[in-house]
């Protein structure tokens, strides 16, 4: 599959994912403000998740028509990645403190992200290749639907325990 289909494809797929979520919140039987603070928190990383998988796969077809060099454009989408992993994590972990929230992160996810993050400073380090960079813009689409699942499966929860009080 070239490049620019599967960063098409991520596109499509992180855009589908924030639509879904949008319409679990637009039908949900309580308003949106009568949601946890950890629902909360968890559509937020959701929407920014979807957000940054759509920026990350269009920026190499920006820095292309720039006329930067292939092997610079995945260098400096790997470096953007790195950059993204190293604020937002820590950025959802104070807005958790904050908000007395605590979440499991599940440990799969964590070796994921490890996992990602390693690929990313190797592209950024070496020849500057796709698909590390590929795996990064990927590993955002499922850190969004794992949010998504995280978020359906709380919602349904919570719905079934006020259904059986």
């Amino acid at each position: 599959m070239p490049t620019h289909t599967f960063l098409s494809s991520i596109v499509d797929i992180a855009i589908g994912i924030a639509g879904f979520a949008g319409i679990i919140a637009a039908i949900q039987h309580r308003a949106v403000a009568h949601w946890s603070a950890q629902q909360l928190i968890l559509l937020q990383i959701l929407f920014f998740a979807s957000a940054m998988a759509v920026v990350f796969a269009l920026l190499p077809s920006m820095l292309l028509s720039a006329g930067i060099a292939e092997n610079n454009i995945w260098r400096i989408g790997s470096g953007g990645l790195l950059i993204w992993y190293f604020t937002a994590v820590p950025y959802r972990i104070l807005q958790g403190r904050k908000s007395g929230v605590g979440m499991a992160v599940p440990a799969a996810l964590l070796v994921w992200a490890a996992i990602s993050v390693s690929l990313q400073i190797y592209n950024l380090t070496t020849h500057g290749i796709a698909w590390p960079y590929l795996f990064g813009t990927f590993s955002l689409v499922v850190n969004g639907f794992t949010v998504f699942l995280l978020l359906l499966l709380k919602l349904g929860w919570e719905e079934q325990q006020s259904t059986n009080a």
